[in-house]
């Protein structure tokens, strides 16, 4: 199956590469720890709270984006270490997406109301 007219292999190898790229120059800048969190905890916050992959994959730029400035804020702020301030940040976003439904009670009939809105 062809993209476009461009072969699988060419995206794979595409793919593969610009991630190795990515992950290369962060663990240059930011050490292991921090990288590796920001790879596994936006994207499990984000499959937590998505519908559909679409809605995946915008929460996981948006937290991705959002953790990282917040860490660095706080590590500015602070006086912490950079790394720690990011895992920390992380940690805490991803315990609040734990503690959600706690705080946030949502009425079977409100998203009945909400899938109505969605498909007219």
């Amino acid at each position: 199956m062809q993209v476009r007219g461009i072969s699988p292999r060419y995206w794979r190898v595409w793919l593969y590469l610009s991630l190795a790229v990515t992950i290369t120059a962060s663990l240059k800048i930011l050490g292991s720890l921090p990288v590796f969190a920001l790879m596994v905890i936006p994207p499990l916050i984000a499959l937590k709270k998505s519908r559909g992959l679409r809605d995946a994959f915008q929460i996981a730029m948006l937290t991705g984006t959002v953790i990282p400035a917040l860490g660095y804020y706080f590590s500015f702020l602070f006086s912490f270490p950079t790394g720690a301030s990011i895992i920390l940040t992380a940690t805490l976003f991803f315990l609040a997406s734990l503690a959600e439904p706690l705080f946030v009670t949502v009425h079977a009939s409100e998203i009945d109301d909400e899938r109505l809105h969605r498909e007219s």
